[in-house]
């Protein structure tokens, strides 16, 4: 019956740092795939003057 405790307990032992390392890969490269949120050059340039 013992044997039921120890591979509850090796199971948590290994998924929670497996799953913690998975999620920190997925999230470094949800971080890589993140486009430029706004170009600060065009934010501050002159509207365009298209009118004569």
């Amino acid at each position: 019956m013992w044997w039921i405790a120890w591979v509850a307990l090796v199971w948590v032992a290994l998924s929670v740092p497996l799953a913690i390392l998975i999620g920190r890969a997925i999230r470094q490269k949800d971080l890589r795939e993140l486009p430029a949120r706004e170009d600060a050059t065009r934010k501050n340039d002159p509207p365009d003057r298209t009118v004569a």
